[in-house]
């Protein structure tokens, strides 16, 4: 399968993710936080592997969430809010 933000590399038993938005230091937010569900599955699923490691390209790991995604969706919900009223 191919994901948007992550990699998936399975050598032996072990499986490697990298976290891959390197240009946004690897924030977690909206399709990475889809990816890493299917390829967390896709691993648990896979008997083989025995060791995963998780990893982010680039300079950082993961700054955490994605702040300008969540305030996209804060302003997307208070357009929602005033067409109600």
């Amino acid at each position: 399968m191919n994901w948007e933000h992550i990699l998936l590399e399975k050598k032996e038993q072990v499986a490697l993710i990298t976290l891959n938005r390197p240009e946004k230091m690897n924030a977690f937010g909206g399709r990475m936080r889809q990816d890493i569900v299917e390829v967390l599955n896709d691993v648990a699923d896979d008997f083989q592997v025995r060791v995963v490691l998780i990893t982010g390209a680039g300079k950082a790991f993961c700054v955490g969430g994605d702040v300008n995604e969540f305030l996209r969706q804060v302003q997307d919900a208070e357009g929602e809010v005033r067409s109600n009223f």
